[in-house]
């Protein structure tokens, strides 16, 4: 796992020169102003001459300066590289289904798992409007997970009936946050999606079980209740000869 650089304990190594560094280009500037004026008055150089010193030290003392800028945005750049890998990997390791959807309902992003899911390549998906595949009776009305979030919903999660790209229906534990851009404005949302189709079976296949074993056993109790009774009826019958 590669881990995201700390920018404090960069602090010193690329931060712009302290104080005191300034102080010595100071010095140092005003030292190489004395030797010009004295080379000037003593070898009779022309005043450009004067510019020309003056330039070549500005640049020395502005090369550290540049150079120490330089440092920072590249550890500026490797440490969004290195955040924008490990979100890539979360995204592709999670395990469940997952695409984002701008506001428009176009898929700009899908991983692996939900071309598995959807039975559309990942890359295909881009672009692709969110409910040609992996849609809902909610798709198209009001209910429209993109609406709901958009309008300030902060979470979805339900159990729903999906459809595949080529026409196969799954259930689905399906899971929708938004989608925040730098300023914390809703772009889109985020989608992921759980195969939870035998578990369903499973349930369903449960209750039928249970109501199947309350039926007999309905059918059992009435029998022996029946039972009861008519051992009853045969008695009070003996005691009456």
């Amino acid at each position: 796992m590669i881990s995201i650089p700390d920018a404090g304990s960069q602090k010193n190594r690329y931060n712009y020169p302290r104080l005191n560094h300034l102080f010595l280009f100071i010095i140092i500037i005003i030292f190489a102003e004395f030797i010009v004026m004295i080379l000037i008055s003593k070898l009779n150089l022309p005043i450009v001459f004067e510019a020309f010193v003056d330039s070549c030290i500005l640049g020395a003392m502005l090369i550290p300066i540049f150079y120490q800028y330089l440092k920072k945005r590249d550890l500026a750049e490797l440490k969004f590289k290195e955040s924008r890998n490990q979100m890539e990997r979360i995204f592709e390791g999670t395990g469940d289904a997952m695409r984002i959807i701008d506001k428009n309902f176009k898929i700009i992003k899908a991983n692996k798992e939900m071309s598995n899911m959807a039975h559309v390549k990942k890359e295909k998906q881009i672009g692709m409007k969110c409910y040609s595949h992996l849609g809902s009776k909610h798709c198209r009305t009001k209910n429209c997970s993109l609406k709901k979030i958009m309008a300030g919903t902060p979470l979805i999660r339900e159990d729903i009936l999906r459809k595949r790209h080529d026409g196969t229906k799954f259930w689905a534990e399906y899971v929708a946050s938004p989608l925040n851009d730098v300023s914390g404005n809703r772009i889109g949302i985020i989608e992921s999606f759980r195969d939870i189709s035998e578990r369903k079976a499973i349930g369903k296949k449960l209750q039928e079980q249970l109501a199947e074993l309350e039926k007999w056993e309905q059918i059992t109790v009435g029998r022996e209740l029946k039972m009861v009774e008519l051992k009853k009826k045969l008695k009070d019958s003996g005691s009456k000869r």
